[in-house]
């Protein structure tokens, strides 16, 4: 706004000093036509005006255009005076505005004349700006008309040919096919009217150029059409940009190649870690890279005999009898891989022909006949600095190796010897865990590996054996799972202790859910790993469980000793008053005069008295050992009990059904495994006092606590009222009795004790319930086939009782209650 402002003041400083010319006129306008108005009339006298607006309007230059406005003007006063009467008014009002527009006519013309001067002064300084500008570009700039004829040109353009050919044609300066492929591209431009850009080439004194050209439609101040164009030489510019394709080109070639080598490596590698892979197909991938990548004919690979320090080659691609037989081992100092064995660099010879190396020696004849005329050997070293082995390639004519080649050539080679590194460490490894598992198998002590989620990573079969699976149950599983949880929960703490990286030991009874109990030492070690942290932890697990129990029956053994000789003691010393005391009974009784009140006493005490004989005699015989363990067959000491007991069960309404297998033999001692018959026989009938069913069933048997072991089992089951699930716990303690007055409480506690004497084992399972009443004792036997040792007891007590079930073998068999 400011700039128009400027203009505006400009302009109008300039009308200023024209306004009292144009004053002037119109009073001088008006005289004449004051004077000549009673003369010519009303209308003559607008005649005078005319070369006086047309002076004005050339000295002014407003042209044309400007002189008609203001002529328009008059002829609006000539219209309007004439309506007034047709006479100059007299009145000063009429004469003004007369006088107003004869001055505003003349103004208009001053301000239009002003106005056509600032006009083209602009123009004229916009013309210098505007070639200034382009003769200062660095590009040809131009300007055609309509026929082709150069009506400008800039500095650049004028230089770049020699001359200034304005008013020319493109046939004056150029030659006629460029020419006319100029004007078709000025056509286009012309007939489209927008911008267009062009690529053009000419030859020049230096070569080819290749130009950018811009044209475009142009309209002069003049109205005329033009057509504007700028040419920029993009020579270079194209010549750098085909440059960096070429470079692009080579790069992607180069980059290409390089992929195409780490791919090749990367085969290589996953060939040697693809699991089942044999060693020998694994080199012969590496020499084959080897090969492929140095663009070499023929190669081999050789590995170092740690024993004789010989480099033997294991792999050859190529190369046939004489030259394997002279190259076959060893690293002569006239070879490549020698010379590369020894200083550990690579060796590579483009000519052997002109070798020093070779020179005067055999090596280069057999090479030569071999086709070999150029060879290179990459020492395979490990990460410690010493030889693996070399890899070597040969070509049939002399050969310099790339940077790429080389370069591919090293990765290969450190590749290739970790792998060999690898090789050898799992060899080692594996020697190590062979041992290791040997060991393992061989220790008679459980040892397993278990890890930080708490399960078992690796057992040995001691510890398989202690659990009851075999170790292919175990390996994988939770502990949990395979001790059970009340296993688990014994172990617990014990665990945590250790997973808190610690050592742990302990002793204690441990129940496995597959085996059952065992008294077991163990000692927990940790493991951790590199940074410190428990991963897991290794065990010992030693089974005291036969060492406990020898333990314990030499205690039972001392007890029963001591036990004995007391009863003996205590037999001695009260059978002798109680022999004196019947003696008494038995003369009272036989006394005349003594009447039946006192007779019947007599006798009651007589009865008492041979009670207390029954029970020391009880006591005795349980501590009385024969002289030696014999074979028994138990069928048959079972037949004759029953034979004993049989009035007896009839009489009782007893049903007797029997499954007596032959050839049960046993080994222990007759009259004990009689007394332990016969107390089962007089208790089952005693239990079905009003009539019942006995089953008694005697065969081989696999043994509870080792289903390995062989075993025969005894059973009595009776149909009589059952035990008492409360009374269970208490049946083989001593003196403990459901008879009241008819037992000593002394019967099943001798059971219990010949039993564990023989090395047997018993269950019980008795149900009380109304309908399903009954009791079943089996008991297991060593078999007579079976190593047996008094002093070696069962993993477990004795006695196993079991709270009642509802067996439909025992339902079946419940006739009468107890």
């Amino acid at each position: 706004m400011g700039s128009n402002a400027s203009r505006i003041t400009q302009i109008s400083k300039g009308v200023a000093s024209r306004y009292g010319l144009a004053v002037l006129l119109a009073v001088l306008a008006l005289l004449v036509r004051w004077l000549l108005d009673p003369v010519l009339g009303a209308r003559l006298p607008y005649i005078v005006l005319l070369p006086v607006v047309a002076l004005l309007s050339l000295y002014e230059g407003t042209g044309p255009a400007g002189a008609a406005g203001i002529l328009g003007l008059i002829g609006v006063l000539y219209w309007y005076e004439p309506s007034r009467g047709g006479r100059m008014s007299s009145e000063p009002r009429a004469a003004l505005v007369s006088a107003a527009v004869y001055a505003g006519a003349c103004a208009l013309i001053i301000t239009g004349g002003e106005l056509a001067r600032r006009t083209r002064a602009r123009l004229d300084r916009a013309k210098i700006l505007f070639e200034t500008f382009l003769d200062n570009s660095p590009s040809v700039c131009f300007l055609k008309d309509l026929d082709g004829r150069y009506v400008y040109l800039n500095k650049v353009a004028r230089q770049r040919h020699g001359q200034d050919f304005t008013g020319k044609t493109d046939l004056d300066i150029v030659d006629a096919a460029t020419a006319e492929l100029w004007r078709a591209n000025d056509e286009i431009v012309l007939r489209e009217g927008v911008a267009h850009q062009f690529i053009e080439t000419t030859e020049e004194a230096d070569g080819e150029h290749t130009w950018f050209t811009v044209l475009f439609p142009v309209t002069d101040a003049d109205g005329r059409r033009l057509l504007g164009g700028k040419v920029s030489d993009i020579t270079a510019q194209r010549r750098a940009e085909e440059e960096v394709r070429r470079l692009q080109q080579e790069s992607a070639r180069r980059a290409e190649e390089e992929l195409e080598g780490i791919k090749r490596l990367l085969e290589v590698a996953a060939r040697c870690l693809r699991a089942g892979n044999e060693f020998h197909e694994c080199l012969e991938g590496i020499l084959d890279a080897a090969i492929e990548l140095t663009g070499a004919d023929k190669g081999n690979l050789r590995l170092l005999d740690a024993q004789s320090g010989a480099l033997t080659i294991v792999v050859q691609r190529g190369f046939e009898d004489p030259f394997l037989a002279f190259f076959a081992s060893g690293h002569s100092e006239a070879s490549a891989c020698g010379v590369a064995a020894g200083s550990k660099d690579r060796v590579v010879i483009e000519n052997v022909a002109s070798s020093e190396l070779f020179a005067g020696t055999r090596s280069l004849e057999i090479l030569l006949n071999a086709g070999v005329r150029a060879v290179q050997s990459t020492p395979l070293v490990s990460s410690s600095g010493s030889i693996l082995g070399i890899v070597s390639t040969h070509y049939a004519e002399t050969h310099q190796l790339t940077e790429r080649e080389l370069r591919l050539m090293d990765l290969l080679a450190r590749q290739a010897a970790d792998y060999l590194e690898r090789k050898k460490s799992e060899e080692a490894l594996a020697t190590v865990s062979d041992q290791l598992r040997r060991f393992m198998g061989a220790a008679p002590t459980g040892l397993t590996h278990c890890s930080r989620d708490l399960r078992y990573v690796e057992v040995n079969p001691a510890y398989a054996q202690m659990a009851g699976l075999p170790p292919e149950q175990i390996v994988g599983r939770k502990i949990l799972e395979v001790m059970g949880p009340k296993g688990w929960a014994a172990i617990r703490p014990y665990v945590e202790e250790v997973l808190r990286g610690e050592r742990v030991q302990y002793e204690m009874v441990l129940p496995f859910a597959a085996s059952g109990p065992h008294h077991v030492h163990v000692v927990y070690t940790p493991e951790i790993d590199g940074a410190g942290e428990v991963v897991g932890w290794f065990a010992s697990v030693a089974d005291t469980t036969q060492l406990k129990q020898a333990e314990e029956k030499l205690q039972q053994i001392e007890r029963m000793a001591a036990a004995g000789r007391l009863a003996a003691s205590l037999a001695h010393e009260i059978n002798n008053p109680l022999m004196s005391v019947t003696n008494l009974l038995y003369m009272i009784e036989h006394q005349t005069g003594i009447d039946s009140e006192t007779t019947a006493l007599i006798r009651t005490a007589g009865a008492e008295i041979a009670r207390v004989s029954r029970i020391v005699k009880q006591s005795l015989s349980y501590y009385r050992t024969s002289a030696s363990a014999v074979e028994v067959d138990l069928a048959a000491l079972v037949e004759e009990s029953l034979q004993i007991f049989k009035e007896r069960m009839q009489k009782g309404r007893i049903e007797i059904r029997k499954k007596l297998s032959p050839g049960t033999l046993v080994l222990g001692y007759p009259d004990e495994i009689r007394q332990v018959i016969d107390n089962l026989l007089l208790n089952a009938q005693e239990a079905m006092e009003g009539g019942g069913r006995l089953t008694v069933s005697v065969r081989h048997s696999r043994s509870w606590k080792d289903r390995r072991g062989r075993s025969v089992r005894m059973t009595i089951a009776d149909s009589g009222a059952g035990i008492p699930s409360e009374h269970l716990p208490l049946i083989f303690e001593p003196f403990f009795t459901t008879k009241m007055e008819k037992g000593t409480g002394l019967g099943l506690w001798v059971v219990n004790g010949i039993i564990s004497k023989h090395d047997g084992s018993v269950k019980i399972r008795s149900s009380a319930s109304a309908g399903q009443s009954g009791t079943v004792i089996s008991i297991l036997w060593p078999s007579a086939g079976r190593e047996w040792d008094l002093l070696r007891g069962p993993p477990r007590r004795s006695t196993d009782v079991e709270e009642p079930t509802k067996e439909p073998a025992l339902a079946d068999s419940t006739r009468a209650g107890r």
